[in-house]
């Protein structure tokens, strides 16, 4: 058990360390060390210290001061950023997950108890997320109206580090602070159709599924820069995806129309509160993870990797949920990870790459060696014709 020990001076951490140090956290040979918390007087940190948990008012790293900056300070003021406000360690986990799920219960209208399960599951890995080598994005899905952005806000508040994304913003600027907060990114209206910024978000989310791959860019001086896009991606659209692989990156939750009872919900102080302890709490446990063995997992149920014949693909996106789901819940995640398996499936079979595949394999057969695009397009499916017409 870790014990919190009030203390008001300086940490300074040890060069001999492998450190790697952001506005908000800072790991220690990969697994988190020091955290940022933003109070309402002052920010503060805490320092995992040889099994205790320390408040220290400033961090240095040798003579430099690695403190947070004024600049992040403020995105944690205008919201852009989520930060805990203080640290929990008297609740356990399963009791943090079921507060939680109470807590999207209240505020997004979910259409089955399956896909809240899942939200609520991957609301709680992505404090955890330093432990797994490729992420799945968590992505709401319907027309204006439905509930998609109460939902997208909702998630920010319980999540890790969120990190609120709109359109206007420069593409120097957004890869510069993914790349700062490295936490949790929230996108709305992700319906990506041309250039500019928005070729920009889609490059993050076509890199930032698997750890350890850069996204490089030239500088004003025409010098190289690494960005690290890794990490856990909410996202809000209308549509699905054009792109087949990042299409099955995403974990779909359809909306449907809804009233405004849920965002009225939300407002309320009383429920932003609640929102504030489960993040002090979770806070807790990704610094007691950091001292646990490689295969420790966030629910010790038994329960191993899924093994109910999901495709491979499928199979990567359920680890990370089934390893922050309790037992009592498993279930619930089987359930919707069933639907899952079986739209990729079906993807893979009928889908319009799928479809184009097999009518060029059957022109070639033929010997037809000239296919115009119209003649391709209507031997698709009526369903392929009408969902990419749309576009």
């Amino acid at each position: 058990m870790l014990y919190i020990v009030n203390m008001n001076n300086t940490y300074t951490i040890n060069t001999d360390q492998e450190i790697l140090t952001l506005p908000y956290f800072t790991l220690n040979h990969g697994k988190p060390f020091i955290e940022y918390i933003h109070g309402n007087s002052a920010g503060r940190y805490i320092v995992n210290g040889q099994g205790n948990l320390i408040y220290f008012a400033s961090i240095t790293d040798g003579d430099e001061d690695v403190s947070i900056k004024p600049e992040y300070r403020k995105l944690v003021d205008a919201e852009v950023v989520s930060c805990p406000r203080d640290i929990d360690g008297r609740m356990e986990m399963e009791h943090l997950w079921e507060l939680c799920r109470d807590w999207l219960k209240t505020v997004v209208a979910f259409g089955s108890d399956s896909e809240l399960t899942a939200a609520t599951s991957y609301a709680v890995m992505t404090w955890f997320a330093w432990r797994y080598d490729s992420m799945p994005y968590l992505r709401f899905i319907g027309d204006y109206g439905t509930g998609k952005t109460t939902a997208l806000r909702a998630l920010s508040a319980i999540c890790y580090r969120s990190l609120n994304i709109s359109g206007v913003i420069s593409a120097p600027s957004l890869f510069g602070v993914v790349n700062a907060v490295q936490g949790t990114l929230l996108i709305d209206e992700a319906d990506f159709k041309g250039a500019g910024i928005e070729s920009q978000i889609v490059k993050i989310l076509n890199h930032g599924y698997t750890r350890g791959v850069s996204i490089i860019r030239f500088n004003r001086k025409n010098e190289p820069q690494t960005f690290q896009a890794f990490g856990p991606k909410i996202l809000a659209t209308r549509l699905p995806f054009i792109d087949a692989a990042l299409e099955s990156r995403c974990l779909n939750i359809k909306m449907t129309p809804r009233s405004t009872e849920a965002l009225d919900e939300l407002n309320k102080q009383s429920v932003v509160k609640r929102s504030q302890a489960i993040a002090s709490g979770l806070l807790y446990w990704r610094l007691k993870s950091a001292e646990m063995e490689d295969d420790w997992k966030v629910f010790d149920s038994g329960y191993s990797n899924p093994q109910r014949g999901y495709a491979p693909r499928v199979q990567q996106l359920a680890v990370p949920l089934f390893d922050c789901t309790p037992t009592g819940r498993i279930r619930e995640v089987e359930q919707y990870f069933d639907v899952v398996n079986l739209t990729y499936l079906e993807t893979q079979n009928n889908g319009v790459e799928a479809q184009v595949r097999r009518i060029l394999r059957k022109e070639l057969n033929e010997m037809n060696h000239r296919l115009t695009l119209a003649q391709l397009y209507r031997q698709l499916s009526y369903n392929c014709r009408m969902k990419n017409s749309s576009r």
